[in-house]
């Protein structure tokens, strides 16, 4: 089962780059051996976790993306980088927008949706949790979380059984990581600002 190590690679990847990634990998190796320990290795039980495991995640991912009333570009961009991370072939992709779409209707059935989640994990805690950091990080991707967004991961998180504590750390970590990413965003850009300034005098003395 590659299960973890896919996982893995995408989180890392999303946290520190390619030495991230790598760490990732290492990790998700870790956690494929103990997921096998779980489960067992039947070939159709492991098709049928990942299965609901990524319809159920990209489904949530439009459903926590509306929470806020609309779904905006940064947080379809999002959902398609993870596709990309997640080497989704064509077929893949489309299956997993068509997800994203029907976690955004209104009769979208949150509930029934994470117990059959739950239901498939046999509540397997470490692959519950990163199921809960994904949407974390696809929530972030527009920026401070709305009220409602806050309202429904939380809610989420308590239904797949995670404490309040484990919630609030996560928060609290993709809240800096996003705060660190808008920082360093406006940093280049006022150095790049200044550097066509800086240019721009430079032609100007040239030409006197």
């Amino acid at each position: 089962m590659v299960f973890g190590r896919i996982l893995g690679t995408l989180f890392g990847a999303s946290l520190a780059g390619g030495i991230g990634a790598i760490l990732g990998f290492y990790l998700g190796y870790q956690f494929d051996k103990g997921l096998n320990a779980h489960m067992g290795k039947a070939p159709q039980a492991t098709h049928e976790l990942q299965r609901v495991f990524f319809e159920t995640a990209f489904a949530v991912m439009g459903h926590i993306a509306k929470a806020d009333g609309r779904v905006n570009e940064q947080e379809i961009h999002a959902a398609r980088r993870i596709m990309e991370q997640l080497q989704l072939n064509e077929s893949q992709k489309l299956e997993a927008m068509r997800q994203f779409n029907l976690g955004k209707e209104f009769d979208f059935q949150l509930d029934v949706a994470l117990k059959q989640l739950h239901l498939a994990t046999q509540g397997y805690w470490p692959l519950l949790r990163l199921f809960v950091e994904l949407q974390f990080q696809t929530a972030y991707a527009d920026g401070p979380l709305h009220p409602d967004e806050r309202e429904r991961l939380e809610y989420m998180g308590r239904a797949l059984g995670l404490s309040s504590m484990i919630i609030q750390q996560m928060d609290a970590r993709f809240r800096a990581e996003h705060s660190f990413n808008r920082h360093e965003h406006a940093h280049q850009h006022s150095q790049w600002h200044h550097h066509q300034s800086h240019h721009r005098q430079h032609q100007q003395q040239e030409q006197n």
